[in-house]
């Protein structure tokens, strides 16, 4: 288990591990947590959680391929290891 910090972004998304900052099928996000309808019909969006919306939505493949530009293309972006 492992964070990662974009740059002028206050919140930490979380990942499965450090090296998923050079994963091909990372996917930062805001994962939103449903809520059961009420009684008044109006559905209340529960929480978010920032964390990768790969792993929310399928799971992490398998055979994760990772890439050493991606890496620093990433870095260069503002994105690192918290």
């Amino acid at each position: 288990m492992a964070y990662l910090k974009q740059k002028n972004d206050p919140r930490k998304y979380w990942v499965r591990n450090q090296a998923c900052i050079g994963a091909e099928c990372l996917a930062l996000g805001l994962f939103r947590h449903r809520r059961a309808v009420g009684a008044s019909g109006r559905r209340k969006t529960g929480s978010t959680t920032p964390c990768c919306m790969t792993n929310a939505y399928r799971g992490c493949p398998l055979q994760v391929r990772y890439s050493a530009e991606l890496i620093a293309l990433r870095r260069k972006e503002g994105i690192k290891v918290a």
